[in-house]
């Protein structure tokens, strides 16, 4: 199933604040991309902390850019160095486009095939499209932000 770990458009924002998303967004024309976590702030309610990949280790070489506040549109960065980055850049007009289901046809939303709730490993071809899993979507804190 080639292109089986895209995201479809409208699933992408409920998966990138399922709490535990590991994807990359891929631009068409130029084939620019950038690795994300997006993994809930557990101090504050409705907001979620934005990691860039930063080095060859996709495990652990991980860099705080921004959060995500639920209750304002895009991503909030870390200083404003971080705000002109490309890959911040990237990520806030990534988010801010599907908070108002703008659509973004040059761009691709990839996950790793695991679940963006609990990491399992997905099997189900539904789950694969939506990157979470059967059982995490009853259990999804996020309901349509």
């Amino acid at each position: 199933m080639e292109h089986s770990h895209i995201i479809q458009h409208e699933n992408a924002l409920n998966f990138i604040l399922g709490g535990n998303a590991l994807f990359t967004i891929k631009s068409k024309k130029t084939g620019t991309r950038f690795t994300f976590k997006v993994l809930i702030d557990q101090k504050n309610e409705g907001c979620f902390r934005v990691q860039l990949l930063t080095g060859t280790d996709n495990t652990r070489n991980y860099t705080m850019i921004g959060k995500i506040d639920v209750s304002k549109l895009g991503v909030i960065p870390l200083s404003i160095h971080t705000k002109s980055s490309p890959a911040f850049v990237a990520i806030n007009h990534v988010v801010t486009n599907l908070q108002v289901s703008f659509p973004m046809p040059s761009l691709e939303i990839w996950h790793e095939g695991r679940c963006c709730r609990c990491g399992r490993v997905l099997t189900v071809p539904e789950s694969i499209m939506n990157g979470i899993g059967p059982e995490c979507i009853f259990k999804q804190d996020v309901k349509n932000y």
